[in-house]
């Protein structure tokens, strides 16, 4: 990627993401989504999350469903910044 090459992002509250991964998918194919912000996924922390051609991050919060993720596509320079007390 490029520094004049755009970056497209997309934000989803899937309020569960397990049984509507054909729809995230679809999402991230469609519209050639780059950085997809997930929030409300409800994923456990035990439990695996990955999506082909994408590198994910996520969080486990205390409270039920408030686990977030975020899906680079491959090849995106990033890196995860620890923050105590989150």
């Amino acid at each position: 990627m490029t520094r004049n090459e755009a970056l497209l992002l997309a934000s989803w509250n899937p309020k569960g993401v397990r049984g509507r991964m054909l729809e995230l998918d679809h999402l991230l194919k469609q519209h050639g989504i780059d950085i997809c912000l997930l929030t409300d996924t409800h994923l456990r922390s035990d439990e695996a999350f990955r999506r082909a051609n994408y590198v994910c991050h996520h969080t486990d919060l205390i409270t039920e469903g408030g686990e977030t993720a975020i899906l680079f596509r491959r090849g995106i320079f990033h890196y995860a910044v620890p923050v105590q007390g989150l």
